[in-house]
């Protein structure tokens, strides 16, 4: 943990139009939308009697235009911008819906190699530098620092560092848009759910699949099932929205995510953020398809017992 020289006080910047929208920002140059600009005018004014001897602000509009808000009611205070304090790169994924960035979260090295994005640990890195420098020249003084969601996060780690995984640390927490942080308020609570992982066709779904998805609830606390839309060893009888909507129904699953197939959806075993895998125990010998990279990942991997004689060919053979 970094000793503290000077007292400071984070503010993230205000609303943008893809902040209401769920489009991620990364370094993307967006400025703030008349939510934002409302909410910098009543974060100024709640800071108006603050005193401050000196502000940094990320250079990108959405922070100058805050950082500008609030030094209105403090017009000694001198500013200077830093590129360090810019959000993280989020490479080929800015611009693209929230939906993707749960692909991230794992911090998968082949992922963001290929869309571009940088590390945790670069990000970090970058922000360290930065307030070790501040560190270095300053002592006593009061100090604003005007940024984003990631490198507010960044900023606290540098004086407490999280006692879990980075990347784990940096997804628990959620920094609000204008609000004044002091270090010592930003906590990082440790997630208990245990979250699992069940790649299945469930066509013709009947009370083997039931057993099998009672028995995977069992070891985890949320039990995502990653419905198999198109396999390439048999066809389906059922439509994808009559397996999706049987699926949910089923009281043991709390979230349904279709795939085409592994061969095009495989950043998605190796980045959603669980921590169970489960398959049949008929696969616990086999080389199945991504079987190294979960393991690599350190995925507890459970084989499912099969305790029942049900299966969806036999029912297709009984109705002919």
């Amino acid at each position: 943990m970094m000793k503290m020289n000077n007292e400071y006080t984070f503010v993230r910047h205000g609303q943008t139009y893809w902040n209401k929208n769920g489009i991620m920002h990364g370094q993307y140059d967006i400025p703030l939308n008349d939510t934002g600009i409302k909410q910098a005018k009543k974060v100024s004014d709640e800071l108006k009697n603050e005193h401050f001897d000196l502000c940094f602000s990320s250079p990108l509009k959405r922070a100058r235009s805050t950082a500008y808000s609030i030094l209105l009611n403090h017009r000694n205070t001198d500013i200077f911008y830093d590129d360090r304090l810019m959000e993280l790169s989020k490479g080929l994924l800015e611009g693209k819906h929230l939906n993707s960035e749960k692909l991230l979260k794992t911090e998968d090295y082949n992922f963001i190699k290929k869309f571009k994005i940088e590390t945790k640990k670069d990000f970090f890195s970058r922000v360290k530098q930065f307030i070790e420098e501040v560190e270095k020249n300053y002592k006593g003084k009061k100090i604003l620092i005007v940024a984003h969601s990631g490198t507010i996060k960044m900023l606290s780690f540098c004086f407490e560092y999280p006692k879990i995984q980075l990347h784990k640390a940096y997804y628990a927490l959620h920094i609000k848009n204008c609000k004044a942080y002091k270090p010592s308020s930003i906590k990082v609570k440790v997630k208990q759910m245990k979250i699992g992982f069940f790649p299945m066709v469930a066509d013709i779904l009947h009370s083997g699949h039931v057993l099998s998805l009672e028995e995977a609830k069992k070891h985890c606390d949320f039990l995502i099932v990653g419905l198999h839309c198109k396999p390439n060893y048999k066809t389906p009888q059922q439509s994808i929205y009559e397996r999706y909507m049987q699926l949910r129904a089923v009281k043991w699953v709390d979230e349904v995510i279709p795939y085409e197939n592994i061969d095009k959806d495989k950043d998605l075993f190796v980045s959603l953020d669980y921590d169970v895998y489960f398959l049949g125990e008929d696969h616990k010998n086999d080389d199945w398809e991504l079987k190294d990279k979960i393991e690599e990942l350190e995925k507890e991997i459970v084989y499912l017992k099969r305790k029942h004689n049900y299966s969806s060919t036999k029912i297709k053979n009984e109705s002919k």
